[in-house]
């Protein structure tokens, strides 16, 4: 396929390992080194940097940006693997490691070194977020996975607030219950590729670049990362007993398939949000708790942007 290619074989790489050491309950770390080692074996020369402000300033020259962590690390990574158009492999030591398990990519070295010999490289798509308020000039993040705004941003947003350290699957317990008991629901107006496709619904939205999603919910399935489009998921919700019975089909996987469903395709989605809640603007960006006061939000997939090594 055109979006694959295969780079000529050397004898080593200068491959720059990033860490995140609040990942996979602290052994981050121990998978990293033990990466390092097995690739310095094979005379790969190697960077081992952590997670950090000034990590981007290591990348200068490398061949290859080796995410070990989760799915935040491999975000993280993305922007400046794009920009530097260097290929990026994920070691994923995450709660959910979505990148990973879409790419087949495991915690295991041996993998990393097969796939760093045969160097299959896939341009995949890359998206941003550009975050526009009142009365302050528009930003923008990048993001791999998906955007949502609703009850599982809000998740996010709670197990934030309360995290010291690294999480397990059980840190959401609480934050799910709480979101549950008081959901904030937003009125959305939803605009894809030109066409208003949400009118001032209440609801949530997912908007996915990846068809993976967290607990193998998987609301876009058919999403794809390699055709420059991005995939709407929104569902109608406005009380707290929909809500409930919301979070039980999509526990149960049968919720996406409901009628009431609005899905869209489109390479640029404009999201309106409106509430008078002091946390109506809140929303996630690849697991990543975000916060902007009354934003309108544009997501647009940069077809092709992010090379990523392949597991052999």
């Amino acid at each position: 396929p055109a979006h694959l290619s295969r780079r000529r074989s050397r004898a080593a790489m200068r491959i720059l390992i990033l860490t995140n050491a609040a990942s996979g309950k602290g052994r981050s770390a121990t998978l990293a080194n033990a990466a390092q080692a097995a690739l310095n074996a094979h005379n790969h020369n190697t960077t081992l940097v952590p997670l950090a402000p000034d990590w981007e300033s290591h990348a200068q020259g490398a061949e290859l940006i080796v995410a070990c962590g989760g799915d935040g690390t491999l975000s993280a990574a993305a922007p400046a693997a794009a920009r530097l158009a260097i290929p990026v492999y994920h070691l994923p030591r995450g709660t959910e490691n979505l990148f990973a398990r879409h790419f087949r990519m495991r915690a295991d070295p041996d993998q990393l070194l097969r796939a760093a010999a045969a160097r299959r490289i896939q341009r995949c798509d890359l998206s941003t977020c550009t975050i526009s308020a009142p009365d302050a000039h528009p930003y923008e993040r990048s993001f791999v996975l998906m955007c949502s705004v609703g009850i599982d941003a809000d998740v996010l947003h709670a197990l934030a607030a309360r995290r010291r350290g690294p999480i397990s699957h059980a840190s959401y317990t609480i934050p799910v219950l709480a979101s549950l008991a008081n959901p904030i629901v937003r009125t959305l107006t939803i605009v894809a590729d030109g066409q208003t496709v949400v009118d001032r619904v209440r609801g949530h939205a997912i908007i996915s670049n990846c068809p993976r999603y967290a607990l193998g919910i998987d609301p876009s399935r058919n999403a794809s990362m390699t055709d420059g489009l991005l995939d709407l998921f929104f569902i109608p919700s406005a009380s707290r007993s929909r809500n409930l019975a919301w979070a039980a089909l999509a526990i149960s996987r049968v919720g996406r398939r409901a009628p009431s469903i609005v899905r869209a395709r489109a390479s640029r989605l404009t999201i309106r949000i409106e509430g008078d809640h002091p946390n109506a603007g809140n929303f996630q960006l690849d697991g990543e708790a975000v916060s902007s006061h009354s934003p309108e939000l544009t997501l647009r997939a940069l077809p092709g942007a992010l090379p990523v090594l392949l597991p052999d």
